[in-house]
């Protein structure tokens, strides 16, 4: 790599060419990784109990991207990973292993939405550790799972590892949560020793998935002395139908297929710690202390209604009641209590066979659109119920979108300098300085904007070795004034050959040179006889002066990726192509300099 005024003449030409991709290479498509100084965080070398972390890639059935290549876990701009735990609930479990168990683990595959298909190759874990700077940690108290969460080995242990896990990363945990796992939080964060604290300094956000906050419908029905409203009551009549229903399809068979699958014994939710506390009213869930207001929460929830045949003697069969059951253990208004921010995945299904016979009529006879009807109650798309939430494509995207929203929030952001070192009279502006050993230069006919400009007549000129990419036009349109960089605050005099054509700022700018985060300083290439590699990238920017032949890379339109605060550029080596390039690492822009006037 050329630098200083070694540089080969390409020629006019071949500049604007390359000026011409590199305005292209402001699409979005790089990916972000460690900063070149900073050594990154290993999320494998934090050793915290109670918690694992989730491996990616599986060994046997790896989480996929879009592309088809397998899930990784890799840093943010900084170098560091934010801890993101998952909790399941009662009766789950929540390790990540091959043979998908976990609550979090299976397959996106469902849809609340009848007209929606799914082909997600990955899990909810999966999909997390796509996101560059998550480490996601799953909390697993399967075995004491049937007691309340003040016992030692769920909510005070999930504190202790939350406490762990922020000592050792220094960034707030995110936390993901199922079911009762939502109160386990409840109970960590509000619980810290024998002072009292709250743990929402070490905790940023919470999400819940179908959280019982102030009770669980199945667990109500162990419970038939109780006092309970309209709604609940009707709901429960429903849920119980549906009971009776189950019970003559898994007396042929324990698997039917159908939503029957999902609903667990009320006997279980009945007889154990877990299921007394969790009926409305309880005094365990009258004693939870409310999430800390320093943490943001997101309740998320199913929405189930049932079209049931309408009660009495005097109605015709195909007449209905409709009643909304929430998941089928957790209804909305439980789900959602106390918290601002919410989110639901919507289902409707079909209890009446007299009216699910005249849809199915209707649907053949395409008289009648499938978003219009509800669907029947044999459907394995249970989209909607209490286990499948994390399922569900809705839900699943509105965790992701909540985490990698927190997470971004943490980034540095890259600052944008607009150089302008000479004013439109000419005159320069302060600590600039203008040596006069400047040369003839050709700036065409008509001129090109320099492809760092933001500002009118701001030109490109050659020959290369003039550095007379970014050339101030002066009012006599045939002095020009060209800076190398924006660092060393000096121009250089050159002379145009013919008077310079007036030229607007360019029409997609890049940026006239970058400064990394490790301090690296990168200037936009001028000059043609450069190393290549061996894959497809090309050298974009020259850093330091060449050390080591450093560039930053551009392959194609990829070259600067702005979806981050921070932007990101790949960073290697050129080497001739002799021996297989080292792959480029993508590193953070603390500072671009574009050029105005």
């Amino acid at each position: 790599m050329e630098s200083g005024g070694d540089r080969a003449d390409p020629g006019a030409d071949a500049v604007k060419r390359f000026a011409a991709v590199l305005a292209a290479g402001l699409a979005v498509c790089g990916i972000l990784a460690a900063p070149a100084s900073a050594r990154a965080q290993n999320p494998a070398d934090i050793h915290c109990a109670g918690v694992q972390l989730a491996p990616a890639p599986l060994k046997k059935a790896p989480d996929l991207n879009p592309d088809g290549s397998p899930v990784r876990i890799t840093p943010d701009a900084r170098g560091k990973f934010v801890p993101v735990v998952m909790v399941h609930g009662w009766t789950g479990a929540a390790t990540h292993t091959d043979d998908r168990g976990g609550a979090f683990s299976h397959l996106i595959d469902l849809a609340a939405n009848q007209l929606t298909a799914t082909r997600t190759s990955r899990s909810l874990i999966g999909q997390l550790q796509r996101d560059q700077g998550t480490a996601v940690f799953t909390f697993d108290y399967h075995e004491y799972s049937a007691r309340w969460v003040d016992d030692p080995h769920i909510g005070p242990a999930l504190g202790d590892a939350i406490d762990c896990l922020y000592r050792a990363t220094g960034e707030k945990v995110i936390v993901v949560a199922h079911s009762m796992g939502g109160l386990a939080t409840r109970y960590a964060l509000t619980h810290r020793g024998a002072a009292g604290a709250d743990r929402a300094g070490e905790v940023s956000t919470v999400v819940t998935l179908g959280t019982p906050e102030t009770g669980s419908l199945v667990a109500l029905l162990g419970s038939d002395a109780l006092d309970v409203g309209a709604a609940t009551g009707a709901a429960l009549a429903a849920v119980r139908l549906i009971l009776a229903t189950c019970g003559k399809a898994t007396t042929k068979a324990l698997t039917t297929g159908s939503l029957c699958d999902i609903l667990p014994p009320p006997a279980r939710a009945a007889d154990s710690e877990a299921g007394r506390a969790l009926r409305t009213g309880s005094p365990q869930l009258a004693a939870l202390k409310p999430f800390p207001a320093g943490v943001t929460v997101h309740a998320l929830y199913g929405d189930t209604n049932l079209t049931i045949p309408k009660a009495g003697w005097f109605h015709a069969p195909w007449d209905v009641d409709r009643v909304r059951v929430g998941d089928l253990i957790v209804m909305p208004d439980s789900a959602t209590n106390g918290v601002k921010q919410t989110s639901k995945a919507s289902c409707d299904y079909q209890l009446n066979p007299t009216r699910a016979a005249t849809d199915g009529i209707g649907l053949s006879l395409g008289l009648t659109a499938r978003s219009d009807v509800a669907q029947p109650i044999t459907s394995i798309a249970g989209a909607c119920f209490h286990g499948n939430l994390m399922r569900t494509i809705q839900l699943t995207n509105e965790v992701t979108g909540i985490v990698s929203d927190d997470v971004g929030a943490r980034q540095p952001k890259t600052t944008v300098v607009t150089v302008k070192p000479v004013a439109r009279n000419g005159t320069l502006a302060p600590g600039w300085t203008v040596a006069d050993d400047g040369e003839s230069v050709d700036c065409g006919t008509p001129a090109s904007p320099s492809p760092a400009a933001t500002g009118r007549d701001i030109v490109t000129c050659s020959p290369t070795a003039a550095s007379a990419d970014v050339c101030w036009t002066q009012q006599d349109r045939i002095s020009l004034l060209c800076g190398w960089d924006p660092w060393t605050r000096t121009l250089h005099r050159n002379t145009a050959e013919a008077p310079v054509t007036p030229v607007a700022a360019s029409s997609s700018p890049v940026p006239w040179a970058l400064e990394l985060v490790d301090g690296t300083k990168c200037r936009l290439r001028n000059g043609g006889a450069w190393p290549g590699r061996s894959d497809d990238y090309v050298g974009a920017y020259s850093c330091d002066e060449g050390r080591g032949e450093l560039a930053v890379l551009a392959n194609s339109a990829d070259l600067i990726d702005k979806s981050t605060p921070m932007w990101t550029v790949p960073v290697g080596v050129l080497d001739d192509k002799a021996s297989g390039s080292p792959p480029p690492r993508t590193v953070g822009i603390r500072v671009a300099y574009f050029a105005s006037s």
